[in-house]
């Protein structure tokens, strides 16, 4: 995954495996995509309905809120991994 850094090129910030989630923006209006992604190798991905998952999720809490638990998990992740990423980048230009 890498975010767009002013006056640079894109800058990785971390490097996803088999498994991990790629996206979070589908929950939250705008909907907009914040990081970009590329996949090196040939990449198999499930891609969600994600305005019929917000429906299901706004009608049954019992399963709105453990996927919202869940994602929240892998945002912290994330933000954690790009704020050192980040901290590592432009530590380099001191």
């Amino acid at each position: 995954m890498d975010a767009a850094v002013p006056g640079r090129e894109p800058v990785v910030v971390q490097t996803l495996g088999p498994g991990e989630v790629v996206g979070w923006s589908w929950l939250v209006p705008p909907h907009q995509w914040h990081f970009g992604a590329v996949a090196l190798s040939p990449t198999t991905a499930i891609a969600l309905d994600t305005r019929q998952l917000r429906a299901l999720a706004d009608h049954d809490p019992n399963f709105g809120y453990p996927l919202a638990m869940c994602l929240l998990a892998v945002l912290l992740d994330r933000l954690q991994t790009t704020r050192a990423r980040l901290l590592d980048v432009y530590g380099q230009h001191r």
